[in-house]
């Protein structure tokens, strides 16, 4: 494709930031051992374990699937990123998680591994893989183990912010719902929640390696949301790149700030 007024510079930066990722990735992925629930050794490790973000596995967004029969295989070893990844993610990629307050008020769902805990040590997260959570737990922080469509725990309104940074994309859409109107109940009046979602290469990405996407989540969805579980839509933008810029770059994200009612 050919680039006029000069963003051929600004398509060399997106394809050095891909680069770097998938670099880190593989390199990853290679020294990891990696290993699914049935122990063979996978072809590239997950961004979030089932576990970590629980989902409907009786409908996928290709239509139902067939229930699985006995006992449920256990849910993969979370992959950890590494360094360069998380410098890259935090210094120039998701620059809205910067301008959050840097204290307890701040809930990350679905924390992970917890890369956003290097921005905000003081906040408070909750996951359903036990090894990223004894592994943040072992650092000092303040993170819950339990899964989130069972219900948050803690009181009403007691977060002036929730972050779901590459979360709702990995929720079927019924479920998706109950876990906003959870949200609605831990946060403030006049609080925020502030979504992170890929954008349409991202998630594409996500589905060819099998990262359990289910829902590609667009403002249509937001809009939803916010109208079935009290919220209202104060802001959407892409980040970190505008929108003609951020479709060749796999890790651009949709971003929407939305005011609890």
């Amino acid at each position: 494709m050919a680039f006029a007024d000069g963003n051929s510079f600004t398509r060399s930066k997106l394809q050095y930031w891909d680069s770097c990722l998938a670099r880190e990735v593989a390199r990853e992925s290679r020294g990891s051992g990696w290993r699914g629930p049935a122990g063979s050794l996978s072809a590239g490790p997950p961004r979030r374990s089932l576990a970590a973000c629980p989902v409907d596995m009786a409908t996928t967004t290709e239509g139902p699937a067939a229930a699985p029969e006995g006992p449920r295989a256990p849910a993969p070893t979370m992959w950890r990123p590494g360094a360069l990844r998380k410098l890259l993610r935090t210094r120039l990629l998701e620059r809205s998680l910067r301008r959050l307050p840097r204290d307890r008020s701040v809930l990350d769902l679905c924390c992970g591994h917890g890369f956003y805990f290097d921005i905000n040590p003081a906040a408070c997260g909750i996951d359903g893989d036990p090894v990223a959570v004894a592994s943040l737990r072992a650092r000092g922080l303040d993170v819950s183990h339990g899964d989130v469509l069972a219900g948050l725990p803690w009181e009403d309104g007691r977060f002036g912010w929730v972050v779901a940074h590459d979360v709702l994309e990995h929720f079927e859409l019924a479920p998706l719902l109950r876990l906003a109107a959870e949200v609605r109940r831990v946060l403030a009046p006049g609080g925020r929640f502030l979504v992170l979602v890929p954008n349409r290469r991202g998630y594409d990405y996500g589905v060819r390696h099998g990262v359990g996407h289910r829902l590609f989540v667009t403002a249509r969805e937001i809009d939803l949301l916010a109208g079935q579980c009290g919220f209202e839509v104060e802001a959407a933008y892409p980040e970190p790149l505008p929108r003609w810029a951020g479709r060749l770059f796999t890790h651009n994200k949709e971003v929407f700030r939305l005011r609890r009612l």
